[in-house]
């Protein structure tokens, strides 16, 4: 009896430590991280967003606890945790949406054209930064090649920036993820608020005019996003690009 509380006692401290980290992750700058995005991070998730994570990370963890054995029980608690946490953070726009008190789908559309418009703003800052972040990356390993080849430098300084830029690329990488995320809710909340009572999507002709209107300045601003999320996503694979031309290299 006392090593089954001890058990429980102890996967409950797991469970603990991993919606922890999975919620930790979600807003930490990663360590070394740019200043030049870190500190101007895109928020594409509400503020409720993060208590629907830490709700869906526990219960996954949870769940991930009770159905594997002590062999494997951390790494499906891990798995567990991020999936929860995923799920809850996509499922909260919807929520947010519904929550939102608007008499008639023409504001409803107006609304949610505003989220869009927002995040879209946030994000062509983000990409604007990331942009500058990989002509920074560029000028200034150009130069460390020519302080290693005049001996101004040792390759332990190669191996710090190495790493600098391992984390800049997984943070990218994090928020590509996340507005990914915000588009894929996005989408669904657009296709919600056109819906009838049986949940199926009206056809633009049974539409007011007013409401045709509406829906077309939201879907401007979803198809904008869409192509900020690709312009982010060419940055990071460049950026990734030349991390491994240069990785290559001073491993030469």
């Amino acid at each position: 009896m006392k090593d089954k509380i001890k058990t429980k006692t102890k996967i409950l401290s797991l469970v603990c430590g991993m919606v922890f980290l999975s919620t930790g992750c979600a807003s930490s700058s990663g360590g070394e991280v740019d200043p030049l995005i870190a500190n101007d991070e895109a928020s594409f998730f509400s503020e409720s967003g993060g208590i629907a994570c830490a709700t869906g990370a526990f219960l996954g963890a949870l769940a991930g606890a009770l159905i594997c054995n002590d062999d494997n029980r951390a790494a499906c608690m891990v798995g567990g945790a991020a999936g929860g946490c995923g799920l809850a953070m996509v499922g909260n726009y919807t929520l947010d949406s519904i929550r939102a008190n608007y008499h008639n789908t023409e504001d409803r559309l107006n609304a949610e054209t505003a989220e869009v418009a927002s995040s879209n703003e946030k994000l062509s800052f983000f990409v604007d930064r990331s942009k500058q972040l990989l002509n920074k990356e560029k000028s200034e390993l150009a130069n460390m090649e020519k302080q290693l080849a005049q001996g101004k430098i040792t390759r332990d300084k190669l191996v710090k920036k190495s790493k600098s830029m391992e984390e800049n690329i997984a943070y990218l990488k994090k928020q590509e993820r996340g507005a990914k995320e915000a588009l894929a809710s996005y989408m669904k909340n657009r296709n919600e608020l056109i819906s009838d009572s049986n949940g199926r999507i009206r056809n633009e002709s049974n539409l007011s005019a007013q409401e045709k209107q509406n829906l077309a300045r939201l879907d401007q601003e979803i198809t904008k996003l869409r192509s900020q999320i690709d312009d982010l996503n060419s940055t990071t694979n460049e950026l990734s690009m030349v991390y491994s031309q240069y990785s290559e290299g001073s491993n030469s």
